[in-house]
């Protein structure tokens, strides 16, 4: 009975994911794709190089063109820098934090207690162009010389987001510039939760050996 007891904690415990909803919001745009549409004789300038080399190739993925973010609960957020391609130097910044697509892969900050707000008030700014783009006035994704944002919610609720510096004329549309990750930070409790499941898991294995 114990055994089963233990099994049960660490099955409920370990189902706790990771990392929640974080209520995030995708306003307007139109739904469109990015990834590898290698098809033989097409232009590979529309390829998402980063796509293809974090998810592999063939990967596309379906999100939206255009749209804005907004939050509709308190949440603590994760920004996680995945991978570029542009000549270009690209800024993101939100809430007085920033990195560059010039940093290290993996490069990232946490803003710690954000309040539920109409628009997570982030922007992209490009350094050579001057081109930029404020979530909640995100450009259409085919007028060259304009940079704006694609977006989706990946299954764990963390968002995608890839960036298009608006440099080609007509713009290439592959929003590989700048590909970041926003996710929550986990709770406290939620941590706690993990480690109880891992705790009693390891109980348990003992209990039957």
């Amino acid at each position: 009975m114990l055994r089963k007891a233990l099994l049960a904690c660490a099955v409920s415990a370990m189902i706790v994911p990771a990392v929640a909803n974080a209520g995030f919001v995708i306003n307007g745009g139109t739904a469109g794709q990015i990834g590898d549409f290698g098809a033989p004789g097409h232009d590979s300038k529309i390829d998402n190089d980063v796509v293809i080399s974090e998810f592999g190739a063939g990967t596309v993925l379906d999100g939206f063109f255009g749209a804005n973010i907004s939050i509709d609960q308190d949440t603590s957020l994760n920004f996680e820098f995945i991978g570029k391609e542009a000549g270009y130097t690209t800024t993101f910044s939100f809430a007085g934090n920033s990195f560059t697509n010039n940093d290290a892969k993996g490069t990232s900050f946490n803003v710690m207690n954000l309040l539920a707000s109409a628009v997570l008030d982030f922007r992209f700014d490009v350094t050579e162009s001057g081109a930029f783009v404020v979530n909640g006035s995100n450009n259409d994704s085919i007028t060259g010389g304009f940079a704006d944002f694609w977006v989706m919610q990946e299954l764990d609720g963390s968002l995608l987001i890839a960036f298009d510096d608006g440099g080609a004329n007509p713009d290439d549309d592959n929003h590989d510039d700048m590909v970041i990750r926003i996710s929550q930070v986990p709770e406290p409790g939620t941590l706690g939760l993990i480690g109880l499941g891992l705790v009693a898991a390891g109980a348990a294995r003992r209990k039957t050996a």
